[in-house]
């Protein structure tokens, strides 16, 4: 009789774990959603915000938020993703934040962001071909480029390989062209790149001294 107790109860007990694992990471305590939610926050402050979009998706992907908690999550992630670049992405958090609570500021948020998505589909509209749609060869010996920029589809830029800034550009363009009376620079872009970020490189090239660039298509292959 006593081992067909303990051989229930420790029936019992499997099914227990195994019903905790089944259910994983998708329910968070209150506490574990307060941490995450104060911990993406301080990520956001700092401007580390695909951080902040990694710890936001936890929450709005798990059970245990409440309702308030939810709508939370999705506006802070919207806010992240538009930041990233994401507008598209950006406006489903956005409405979904909604959903779970309604909220006259975050409904501008959402015409805010269709707006930004409008402006964004005319300004590509009107970008010469060759920025976005036709690939550029490597440097021949006919033509070799000076300087070589990346612009990644969320705005982070790349100088010779390596993480750069406006500010850097502008310098190392600078030592360009005082070693080259007509030197060339190679910018490729991501096709999800707003017209404004790369017009914002052109001029940070152009005030180091160098006018002449080729622009091309950079590989959705390639990552930032």
């Amino acid at each position: 009789m006593m081992r067909s107790v303990i051989a229930m109860v420790a029936a019992t007990w499997v099914v227990s774990l195994w019903t905790a694992d089944a259910a994983g990471d998708s329910e968070m305590s209150p506490a574990e959603v307060g941490k995450a939610m104060h911990d993406a926050q301080v990520h956001m402050i700092k401007k580390r915000y695909r951080e902040a979009e990694k710890l936001l998706a936890k929450v709005t992907d798990s059970e245990g938020p409440s309702e308030n908690r939810k709508a939370d999550a999705y506006h802070m992630r919207g806010h992240c993703l538009s930041k990233l670049g994401d507008l598209d992405r950006a406006l489903v958090m956005a409405r979904k934040s909604l959903e779970y609570k309604d909220n006259p500021a975050r409904r501008r948020m959402i015409k805010i962001y269709e707006d930004q998505i409008a402006k964004r589909g005319a300004a590509k509209a009107k970008l010469p071909e060759v920025v976005l749609d036709k690939p550029v060869p490597r440097p021949s010996a006919k033509r070799e480029y000076a300087l070589e920029v990346e612009i990644h589809a969320d705005g982070s830029l790349r100088l010779g390989g390596s993480k750069t800034d406006l500010a850097k550009i502008t310098v190392r363009a600078k030592k360009a062209a005082k070693k080259k009376a007509e030197p060339w620079l190679l910018l490729r872009a991501h096709r999800e790149v707003e017209v404004r970020r790369i017009k914002e490189v052109v001029k940070a090239i152009g005030a180091g001294g160098i006018t002449n660039v080729t622009f091309g298509k950079l590989e959705a292959s390639k990552k930032p």
